[in-house]
């Protein structure tokens, strides 16, 4: 059986955020299979100290306490099936820690 894939930028130039900051993204999904997960790629430049923690509909989907080193890194997070649906998804992106971060690139890959 033919799968189809497609992807959603949710947010594609660069957010800073300062300890304990947040930001909401809305996003739609369209046609996503709600039984099979996702995928979230995202680009994060933290601060030692930072921490970042990601949800999505409210449920947590990626979650670092505090980053340990400084520097840029690509990351991606197995969202679990069921979560994502067609329209109105919230991303909340949090800086958990004591130092800024900064994200880009947030990207979701989804089947059809």
């Amino acid at each position: 059986m033919p799968t189809l894939a497609n992807y959603v930028v949710i947010k594609d130039d660069f957010i800073t955020l300062l300890a304990g900051n947040v930001q909401n993204f809305t996003f739609d999904a369209p046609a996503v299979d709600g039984t099979v997960g996702t995928i979230l790629f995202f680009r994060v430049s933290p601060n030692v100290n930072a921490g970042l923690e990601l949800t999505i509909n409210g449920t947590v989907v990626f979650t670092v306490p505090s980053f340990n080193v400084d520097g840029g890194r690509s990351l991606h997070e197995i969202v679990p099936s069921g979560l994502v649906q067609p329209a109105g998804n919230m991303l909340t992106v949090t800086n958990t820690g004591a130092a800024s971060l900064t994200c880009s690139a947030i990207t979701l890959f989804f089947q059809t």
